[in-house]
């Protein structure tokens, strides 16, 4: 979020600077950047830089409080009627409910603890059995990063996993502040760890000695095993995810953060 905001800053400060209203891109073709003019020790106004940042900063507010309901609204561009459709702990995921809220699809399952998450639940032992049958997995994901791929709730690395095995895409509901600029070669070593005592009971721990219990609550997923992104304004191949890092993030700011 910072990193965007630093982006808008960018933007902002171009624009009053060189008296256009359109701010060209990384993207953009070369044309254009020859003859885009250059701002580099250019004062600007302070108000007016103000004035413009609060109205940017409001619309990038409500663009973010609105992308959930964007997602949903493709959700009859990708669910077919007639698709099974498998999903992992729908009873945590709010763009999940609203995403599958517009649609109609035959059979919905859903990988959970919660009786309540859907019509059909199942448990983490039937993924490979219900996979049979599926033509969807749906997904939400936690972050996305530069690659292509995507963090997410720990468990879902097994669901991806059965659906690569059974030719079932998979398709990943993620909203555009959710795409990071930077990489994590390592997840274990950025992970966050659950209470110990949602995998063993502390009355159970105490029996055995030099006991270590991990509970991770993310899983990294590879490009690979990920066929769609759909975020609030569109939907984006895995290799196609890093021309949305220049849109929403300036390279200056996070090559500075890498160093």
């Amino acid at each position: 979020m910072l990193l965007s905001t630093l982006k808008i800053v960018r933007e902002e400060a171009i624009r009053l600077a060189s008296g256009i209203d359109e701010v060209s891109i990384q993207t953009e073709s070369l044309n254009r950047l020859w003859f885009l003019p250059s701002t580099l020790g250019t004062d600007v106004d302070p108000k007016k830089l103000k004035s413009g940042l609060l109205v940017s900063m409001n619309e990038f507010k409500v663009e973010v409080e609105t992308s959930a309901d964007g997602i949903a609204t493709q959700a009859l561009h990708h669910i077919l009627p007639t698709d099974v459709v498998v999903t992992y702990k729908l009873s945590t995921s709010g763009t999940l409910k609203k995403f599958f809220a517009q649609v109609q699809t035959s059979t919905l399952y859903s990988v959970d603890d919660d009786p309540s998450a859907a019509a059909n639940v199942v448990s983490s032992r039937d993924i490979l059995s219900i996979m049979r049958i599926a033509t969807r997995v749906v997904i939400s994901g936690a972050a996305i990063l530069p690659d292509g791929s995507c963090v997410a709730k720990a468990g879902t690395m097994n669901l991806c996993l059965a659906a690569k095995r059974h030719s079932v895409p998979v398709v990943v509901c993620a909203a555009f502040y959710k795409l990071t600029p930077m990489f994590i070669p390592h997840l274990d070593e950025f992970n966050v760890q659950g209470p110990p005592t949602d995998i063993l009971p502390a009355s159970e721990a105490l029996k055995f000695s030099n006991v270590c219990v991990a509970n991770p609550l993310f899983d990294r997923i590879p490009a690979e095993l990920i066929s769609l992104y759909i975020t609030q304004s569109s939907a984006v191949s895995p290799s196609h995810v890093y021309r949305l890092v220049a849109e929403y993030y300036h390279p200056e700011d996070f090559r500075q953060l890498n160093r």
